[in-house]
């Protein structure tokens, strides 16, 4: 119903929240009654539990609710990191209860209580949001529905489905009592981890609500028996028998923390790796709203210390940092003198391409830099007057201030570089060979590091202080993995430490590097290349990817350090879809899940999910008759794209245990897989023919791929399409005499078929865009995805020579995940057909953040004294 901004209250000195009308809403009569109202109803609540009311302020037609701003995190982004000890769960309780009395005791039933809602500051306190749906209880006698602000004739059940209570859920007349029933919604979610009423649609949860139980069994053995009979007292659909006061669970609660004093946790300020210093959310209907430009926000420091000067900075207006609203890990630098900011930032409009973007960290504007579609890894030249960046394979540079981009070096897969006084670049071109250099004008890339036997990339490089020598971070086999120095003088490198992410040198004498997530700082002399100290903590949270050493973060010799916090992002819950795309049922948890693959028989479903605490990724199994879950590998490096051998007893998959995207071989019930091949060129399986004799793969370091053919047991590689085009996805047909797959040579993915095992007969079969193509079980049909997601169908009759196909058609549209760039199936588009059956992983549940911002730290040293 608004937009909330952090903002300044120049007068007084503070911080605060800052919520105001849509334009769109300023005239409209319901809402503006509603945000009246709710100015009415916080007026007249005064309690530490609940967020304040500092004022309202009009300027012309707009008016604006000044709110206490509470920085922290709300319990929704807690819950996507699973179930909560018991400790935490019982104080968040506690408080819920105090704030709930509170406004009740005031005649004011709140009607929207959630995750999204509550607020929990750094020290633990939490505070309860959003009144907009709040209501007197005289109000509440009468029904509970309200007109939209859509059209005067429909009605809208006020509230969010899931947390409402059955009677809200009906449109009856409400009371203080469905405020009690989502209490226990949000105590059950905070035991068990997933929501107690829930469904692939609203429709669905609110059916749930009416019809069903929650699943007790989700709740851990060894709760205490009291906290589990005042959840049923909470969660009773009939009215009559539900708890009739929210206040008699306060005297439950405190007994039961008094009795589980020695599980309590640390204060929620240290019991989690999220940064608490970086995190700020205002819960306003569940969305993260601030301020798209510079946010001051200063932290109480010892008298006489400096203090940090710490803010955040949101994308331009429309746009994501990064390839896209679901990337982790957005690629950004600051400039030497730590003025400017260069990043990638993408345009939400569907189609759109990554963009190299400069903004003063002192504006309000960024500015994109055109010809920079696709970039990626910028670094600024010394003085700061050019850009260095990777885009379309190569290696290019473009004015800081915006001119035409210039290529200097061919740059497959560009992982890094950094730019000397002398103007000589170093830089990584891919993920898997060692670092070159080159004139800041072009020329001939010489070679600065070689590759030792188990080395598998140099990639990161940073010029140190005499800029003749640099750091890089070796990705390599365990024993030699780890940061190191060399030099464009001499072939010659030395072991710095151990590390999987990127380092950075610092002024005036530090090493910046990353230990599970957090930003760590450690007395380094750049002079004598040893580290001194112990290492202290700068940022408690970093987005990262440890298989390629990616981290969002960057250090000025100026005291200037920016980076982003590890995101969580939104859960997708997969479901079954029939052939009218209507949901038939949903498969395990919700969560991050990037690929998956059903067995022969349909009884068993192996995918890959990521933890987004961790930044790490593992093959789960999921039992589709049972739904239990049990995890397929342990090395959190991001395993992915697993496929069925046609007996059901094994699985290939892409694995990286040192970083190395290779073919491995797993037999289920087993601990450990072994590489199908020696470590070369990325490898994603795609398939595995039904005689078990042939597994398909794709292979390269980034577009064009081409498609191979391991020839099993000999375990024998033979290129089956090996052409300049990016060719994916391949999958062979039921009877192995053709295999769809997908193409650029037209400019853009669409499906092919080529017989097998000779690649001479082609056909192009869709005509609009196409990707992830799969075979019907008796080969009649080709099922594929366009590029808005819609599922299409094409009837085909094969021999062993010819292949004859109709016009495709649409059987339903699908907000199936998308990959954000390229052709192609990618990891996290994609589907499954089990006869009927079309398994779905859609779009994060709820809406993606628009902005996860990122955190400058003026004075980052000041930390350290």
């Amino acid at each position: 119903m608004g937009e909330v901004y952090l903002a300044r209250d120049v007068r007084l000195n503070r911080d605060v929240a800052l919520k105001i009308l849509r334009d769109k809403d300023q005239f409209d009569a319901h809402r503006l009654a509603r945000f009246q109202r709710e100015a009415q109803v916080l007026a007249s609540l005064n309690h530490p539990n609940i967020a304040t009311l500092l004022g309202i302020e009009a300027v012309g037609d707009v008016q604006a609710l000044v709110l206490e701003f509470v920085a922290g995190e709300t319990l929704a982004v807690r819950l996507t990191a699973g179930r909560l000890p018991l400790g935490e769960t019982l104080s968040i309780a506690g408080q819920m209860v105090d704030a709930l009395d509170a406004a009740h005791e005031r005649g004011v039933v709140h009607r929207d209580l959630k995750p999204a809602n509550v607020m929990i500051r750094p020290d633990g306190m939490v505070k309860v949001l959003d009144f907009g749906l709040a209501k007197t209880l005289d109000e509440c006698d009468s029904a509970g529905v309200e007109l939209t602000t859509l059209t005067a004739t429909a009605h809208a059940i006020i509230g969010t489905a899931g947390y409402m209570s059955p009677e809200q859920a009906r449109g009856s007349a409400v009371d203080r009592r469905t405020d009690v029933w989502a209490f226990g919604c949000v105590l059950y979610e905070m035991l068990a981890g997933r929501r107690a009423f829930d469904g692939a649609t609203n429709s669905d949860a609110m059916a749930a609500v009416l019809m069903q139980e929650p699943d007790w069994s989700r709740l851990p053995a060894d709760l205490p028996e009291p906290l589990r009979r005042l959840l049923r007292r909470c969660l009773d659909k009939d009215v009559r028998q539900r708890l009739r006061d929210i206040a008699d669970a306060r005297d439950d609660l405190r007994g039961l923390q008094h009795s589980s004093s020695s599980q309590v946790l640390a204060p929620a300020s240290q019991a989690r790796g999220f940064s608490r210093r970086a995190a700020i959310a205002i819960g306003t209907l569940g969305l993260l709203a601030l301020l798209a430009s510079i946010v001051p926000a200063r932290f109480a420091w010892p008298s006489g210390k400096p203090r940090p000067e710490q803010f955040v900075l949101l994308p331009p207006e429309g746009t994501s940092f990064g390839g896209g609203p679901i990337d982790r890990t957005p690629a950004l630098a600051i400039s030497p003198d730590g003025e400017r900011l260069a990043f990638v930032a993408t345009n939400r409009s569907e189609g759109s391409h990554p963009v190299l973007w400069v903004r003063s960290v002192g504006s309000l504007d960024a500015v994109p830099l055109a010809g920079t579609e696709d970039a990626r890894e910028p670094f600024w030249s010394p003085d700061g007057s050019f850009i260095g960046f990777f885009a379309g394979g190569k290696l290019k540079k473009i004015p800081s201030a915006g001119g035409t981009p210039t290529s200097l070096a061919e740059a497959p897969l560009g992982s890094g570089g950094t730019w000397n006084r002398d103007n000589v670049i170093v830089f990584a071109p891919d993920t898997q060979g060692g670092l070159l250099r080159i004139p800041h004008t072009g020329g001939t890339p010489t070679p600065v590091t070689r590759l030792s036997k188990d080395d598998y990339g140099h990639v990161y490089p940073q010029f140190l202080p005499d800029g003749r020598r640099f750091l890089f971070l070796n990705r390599a086999m365990q024993a030699r993995k780890g940061i190191y120095v060399a030099s464009i003088d001499s072939p010659d490198v030395t072991f710095i430490m151990p590390a999987r992410e990127k380092a950075k040198y610092a002024a005036p004498g530090h090493m910046m590097f990353l230990k599970d997530g957090r930003l760590m700082a450690q007395t380094f002399n750049p002079d004598t290349l040893r580290l001194a100290s112990d290492p202290v903590a700068v940022a408690e949270s970093v987005a990262f990817i440890a298989t390629d050493g990616r981290a969002s973060y960057d250090v000025t010799d100026t005291g200037v350090l920016v980076y982003r916090a590890n995101g969580l992002l939104a859960a997708s819950q997969p479901v079954w879809l029939d052939a009218s795309g209507k949901t038939v049922g949903t498969v395990g948890e919700p969560g991050d899940y990037q690929s998956a693959g059903v067995s022969p028989d349909g009884s068993m479903m192996v995918v890959e999910k990521h933890d987004l605490r961790t930044s790490s990724g593992d093959l789960w199994l999921i039992d589709l008759k049972t739904g239990s879950t049990s995890r397929l590998t342990f090395d959190g490096m991001h395993n992915t794209r697993a496929v069925w051998s046609p007996d059901g007893k094994r699985i290939v998959f892409t694995g990286r245990p040192n970083g190395i995207r290779n073919l491995h071989l797993k037999s289920i019930g087993t601990e450990s897989d072994e590489p199908l091949l020696p470590p070369g060129p990325d490898r994603l399986p795609t398939d595995w023919s039904s005689d078990g004799a042939r597994i398909l793969y794709e292979q390269g370091f980034a577009a064009p791929r081409d498609v191979f053919v391991l020839e099993m047991p000999e375990r024998r590689p033979v290129a089956f399409l090996d052409s300049p085009f990016d060719e994916r996805g391949a999958k062979f047909s039921p009877d192995g005499r053709w295999v769809a797959y997908v193409s650029n040579e037209t400019g853009r993915g669409e499906v092919y078929v080529r017989s097998y095992p000779q690649a001479g007969t082609k056909r192009q079969l869709s005509v609009t865009g196409g990707r992830a193509p799969r075979w019907s079980r008796d080969g009649r049909t080709l099922f594929y995805a366009d590029p808005n997601g819609a599922v299409m169908a094409i009837d085909v009759v094969t021999t062993a020579s010819t292949i004859q196909a109709g016009l495709p058609k649409v059987l339903f549209a699908t907000d199936m995940r998308r990959a954000e760039s390229g052709s192609g199936i990618t990891a996290d588009a994609w589907f499954a057909v089990s006869g009927q059956r079309f398994f779905v992983v859609p779009n994060p549940l709820g809406p993606v953040p628009p902005a996860l911002p990122i955190t400058v730290i003026a004075n980052w040293t000041a930390r350290q004294q």
